[in-house]
């Protein structure tokens, strides 16, 4: 049966400095034999670091001696104020130093000395791995008792595959005491080496865990052997894994498939996306029809949307309007940095833009009742035409022939030179070019 132990460690024989650790992975061309460290030399987080951490690398581009990846990170210090960051893309090279991890206008990113790969090249698309980064404890040395004031958690896997390693968190004495502390976690399933099921490797774990604390302050740096002053407090806790249908797994991330979304099963237990389904999606007189999977994950639904109204009913006009860098941003998705403005406000939410205003902009979608309903399509920004506001002058004279005038984008002006004489006014008239705009 799997198990967990959660130990409350006052500094015992584990080495006092800041350090990281590849606690899990996932790497399509490894083979039986390899680890590792076949993929990712050397790792060094700075010794002074005051923060702790659960980073997820997902590779999103490998190629010309290179490799772009999306990072996401819990975060919490020693005084166990947390935040969740994360950066869309960076790129790094075969060996990378000093370089500067989630950091944002008003916080210093983590502090890497090293982040070096040992063949680049191996690196596929949709490789991941996750980083357990443990805190500096170093900090308020008491040297009476000869030890550091920090205690320190360290969650093991029990009956797991050997792909997935210890994560670690320290915390100023009295942080954990008399409370409930959260921990959030990524795990990442591993490849398939012998006989099991493929199902869920490469699948990625967004979790929490609750941890209530009275007092501790027993323990030496040796421990005397009794059960009075041990080195660590050992078993304190023991959870078991258990698969239960219509469980709530919580809000949706970036890494949930459709199949684990409550939306898409009906109320008899049957799976609306065990086939493929298509719908078709319209702006003006262009269509794309679209295949939504059961087991796709919600960052590669992503990836195809925006393709497909950039490329395929933004074509002929999106190609000189914006730059083919920012297509991603057309479907967006809300996940814990929800709140950063009024539209995204909600976790667990897929946004749709467009780059057109008023009806030229908006979307249409067709397709079977029950799929869209679990789409849950709500309109948060009504579409709005272009208004124009018109002088008209005597090109001879220079005189002033009417003002004031106002003509939506897409409609005509008329009746200045007779019914006969009409003056269209194209939607994208003046519009030299469109940006996404956090």
């Amino acid at each position: 049966m799997p198990y967990a132990v959660a130990e409350v460690n006052y500094q015992g024989l584990t080495t006092p400095e800041a350090g990281a650790l590849v606690n899990s992975f996932y790497f399509q061309d490894i083979h039986d034999g390899e680890g590792e460290r076949d993929f990712l030399e050397r790792i060094e987080y700075d010794q002074e670091e005051t923060r702790n951490a659960l980073l997820l690398f997902d590779v999103l581009e490998a190629e010309n001696g290179s490799v772009t990846v999306r990072i996401q990170g819990h975060i919490v210090d020693r005084e166990g104020n947390y935040r969740y960051a994360e950066e869309e893309r960076i790129t790094l090279g075969s060996t990378n130093e000093d370089m500067f991890f989630l950091g944002s206008p008003y916080l210093q990113g983590l502090h890497f000395h090293h982040f070096d790969f040992t063949d680049i090249s191996r690196l596929r698309q949709g490789d991941r791995f996750t980083l357990s980064l443990v805190a500096d404890g170093r900090d308020e040395y008491d040297p009476v008792e000869d030890q550091y004031a920090v205690d320190e958690i360290d969650l093991f896997g029990g009956d797991t595959n050997p792909g997935i390693y210890p994560i670690s968190w320290r915390f100023f004495d009295g942080v954990l005491d008399n409370k409930t502390t959260v921990l959030h976690t990524y795990q990442v399933t591993p490849k398939v080496l012998s006989f099991g099921s493929e199902a869920f490797q490469g699948k990625v774990h967004d979790g929490e865990l609750s941890l209530s604390f009275g007092d501790f302050h027993g323990g030496t740096p040796l421990g005397d052997g009794s059960d009075t002053t041990p080195r660590t407090v050992r078993d304190t806790a023991i959870f078991s894994s258990v698969y239960r249908e219509g469980i709530d797994g919580g809000v949706a991330h970036r890494y949930s498939s459709l199949r684990d979304i409550a939306q898409f099963w009906d109320k008899n237990g049957k799976f609306l996306l065990d086939d493929p389904v298509t719908i078709t999606i319209r702006r003006g007189d262009k269509e794309s029809p679209f295949t939504l999977y059961g087991n796709e994950e919600i960052h590669a639904l992503l990836e195809r949307l925006n393709a497909a109204l950039y490329d395929e009913l933004g074509e002929g006009e999106l190609s000189y309007l914006m730059p083919s860098s920012s297509k991603e941003k057309f479907v967006t998705f809300t996940g814990p940095l929800a709140g950063k403005n009024m539209i995204e406000s909600v976790e667990g939410t897929l946004i749709l833009r467009s780059a057109f205003a008023g009806e030229k902009g908006s979307y249409e979608f067709r397709g079977d009742e029950q799929i869209l309903q679990a789409l849950g399509l709500t309109v948060i920004q009504e579409a709005r035409d272009t208004t124009y506001s018109i002088s008209v002058t005597d090109a001879h004279s220079g005189k002033g022939v009417a003002s004031g005038l106002k003509v939506a984008g897409g409609d005509d002006l008329r009746g200045i030179w007779g019914d006969a004489v009409r003056l269209r006014f194209d939607a994208l008239l003046g519009i030299s070019g469109v940006q996404y705009n956090e």
